[in-house]
């Protein structure tokens, strides 16, 4: 098929997200099967395009709107930082519970 026959190539957040979930499962096999091997280029080649999907599926996610949220400290609201921070906080929050918990 062509591209002027009327069919649409794009896809939503969802649908690359799922696409990039598979790819992922088949470079991580391609990792595993490079370590048992002891192909360590294999191995290393497989991680770094697992990285590169992450990467690239952030920026799809970044572009479309889905950090929308502000970020309290004042950095932009869809910089890595400011998902990090917010990350920190939550594990930070749920130690404190679990110590909380264990002091009754």
């Amino acid at each position: 098929m062509s591209r002027g026959e009327g069919v649409s190539l794009c896809l939503s957040i969802g649908e690359i997200e799922r696409i990039a979930a598979h790819l992922k499962e088949d470079l991580q096999q391609q990792a595993n099967q490079g370590i048992r091997k002891k192909d360590w280029g294999q191995a290393i080649g497989s991680l770094a395009s697992m990285e590169c999907l992450d990467n690239f599926t952030y920026n799809c996610r970044l572009r479309a709107g889905a950090f929308s949220h502000a970020s309290p400290e004042g950095a932009k609201p869809y910089s890595r930082r400011s998902v990090r921070i917010r990350e920190m906080r939550q594990a930070v929050m749920i130690e404190e519970l679990k110590n909380k918990r264990g002091v009754k």
